[in-house]
């Protein structure tokens, strides 16, 4: 089936699942984004108590 064979309704429908998986990618992908930023700021708090920690141990 063609495009052109689709009905007026049937369009509408397809389109407004292209729009629908469209949005859940871009959610996905900023919710991506934010858990990238949060990984980088947690892995920077436990190097920063690592070096902590490594400076005040006893050698």
């Amino acid at each position: 089936m063609t495009l052109k064979e689709l009905s007026l309704s049937q369009k509408t429908e397809l389109t407004s699942a292209c729009f629908t998986d469209l949005k859940s990618w871009t959610l996905t992908i900023e919710n991506n984004e934010v858990f990238r930023e949060q990984h980088k700021i947690a892995f920077d708090i436990v190097r920063t108590i690592y070096k902590i920690n490594e400076s005040t141990s006893i050698k």
